[in-house]
């Protein structure tokens, strides 16, 4: 009993201590954003204010440059979602079913194509995809961003999909044919509701990637088509670093996810623990 005691306060110790670990920075943003610009460069730091300074705020939302690079974010991101989505589960539940059923000629080779494209670093693609950009006349668009992240997000897609697709048993989608439904029905019916947690968990994931990404925007923009994470770069200038406004844009961009994460996390945890890890 003894050492179950002890071995139970181990576990919750370090749990805290990891906790804290991770929401540190998040804490220490959100208190420089909130933070007197003579209290940001105090030494030593404050670690809380007695009075909120909300005019970091107030120029994070009238900077016209990061509200329109804000809902470039949205609506790229979104929108490369939607039809990563589309096209993924499909092909996530063609890969799953493949001798089932469904015949899918080099069906390993296909499903070791995906994992290699999302496994491929970044950079490997930016310069074909500028000179590319440049000449078909796409540069500096939603539209082109759109498909830079649908390399993103498709991949990892259909990697995680097809796990979840998999752990559903195919007995019962034949159950309910043998009843005298069609198979589109039954997959309609049956298998996407089971699948919704894994959906969701993947559909999180994938925004992730797409909504913190910097390295597409910056080399595939440079006015018009600016996401977020590309104005925060004007904070940063020569003569000064603008902490304040810098970290109440983060904060501002960062809420959305934590919000909507908060609001599914039932199926985020779910979906995190069903399909992926087997």
């Amino acid at each position: 009993m003894a050492n179950k005691f002890i071995k139970l306060t181990v576990i919750y110790i370090f749990g805290i201590i990891v906790l804290v670990w991770l929401l540190f920075p998040f804490y220490w943003t959100f208190l420089t954003s909130i933070k007197d610009p003579k209290e940001i460069i105090r030494v030593p730091p404050l670690m809380w204010v007695s009075e909120p300074y909300i005019e970091n705020y107030i120029l994070a939302f009238s900077n016209e440059e990061f509200v329109r690079g804000l809902a470039n974010t949205v609506l790229s991101s979104i929108l490369a979602l939607l039809v990563s989505l589309g096209l993924a589960i499909p092909a996530s539940y063609g890969l799953a079913r493949a001798g089932r059923g469904i015949r899918i000629r080099g069906k390993d080779s296909l499903y070791f194509t995906f994992i290699t494209f999302r496994m491929l670093p970044v950079f490997v693609f930016i310069i074909p995809f500028y000179l590319l950009y440049r000449s078909l006349g796409i540069f500096d668009t939603i539209g082109g961003l759109v498909i830079a992240y649908i390399l993103i997000d498709l991949p990892l897609a259909v990697w995680f999909l097809t796990g979840f697709f998999e752990d559903i048993p195919w007995e019962i989608e034949d159950a309910y044919v043998m009843d005298g439904y069609p198979r589109t029905k039954a997959v309609m019916n049956i298998t996407l509701p089971m699948a919704l947690p894994g959906i969701v968990a993947t559909a999180i994931i994938c925004i992730i990637f797409t909504w913190s990404d910097l390295i597409f925007a910056l080399t595939l923009t440079s006015k018009f088509a600016k996401t977020a994470t590309y104005t925060l770069l004007g904070n940063i200038t020569f003569t000064q670093v603008k902490w304040g406004e810098l970290c109440a844009q983060i904060i501002i961009l960062s809420s959305p996810l934590l919000v909507f994460s908060f609001y599914i996390q039932k199926y985020l945890v779910r979906g995190l623990t069903f399909g992926v890890v087997r």
